[in-house]
């Protein structure tokens, strides 16, 4: 340490000194381009964080931040995430959904049918 308490370093016969740098303000993380964010992902779900902060002009670090923690928004596996469903997808989707409420709702014992297994 050198005597007026900033850090010093050697490395092959060069003394460098590390200078503390100001905290930047985050002025891209405000309510008006939470707003903004808002609108974005309400118009399409499937934006990625790179394309809101090429749409908006701001930076990723800034982006993830205003999603994540202003947003309360978290990622989601796009394959597994249905956007844009058929009218027959849907009907599917609700005749299976009924069918298993049907198959639970019928037997007593219903749970002792149902088989589980370990991925190990």
């Amino acid at each position: 340490m050198c005597t007026n308490g900033s850090p010093v370093f050697e490395k092959a016969g060069k003394v460098f000194l590390t200078i503390p740098v100001a905290e930047e303000t985050a002025t891209s993380v405000s309510d008006e381009n939470s707003e903004k964010m808002r609108k974005l992902i309400t118009k399409d779900r499937r934006l990625t964080v790179r394309m809101i902060a090429d749409e908006l002009q701001i930076n990723l670090e800034s982006v993830q931040q205003i999603v994540s923690q202003n947003l309360g928004m978290r990622k989601t596996c796009c394959l597994l995430v249905p956007h844009h469903l058929t009218d027959d997808q849907k009907q599917a989707h609700l005749q299976a959904s009924q069918d298993f409420v049907e198959t639970a709702d019928a037997p007593p014992n219903f749970l002792n049918f149902i088989v589980t297994e370990d991925e190990s």
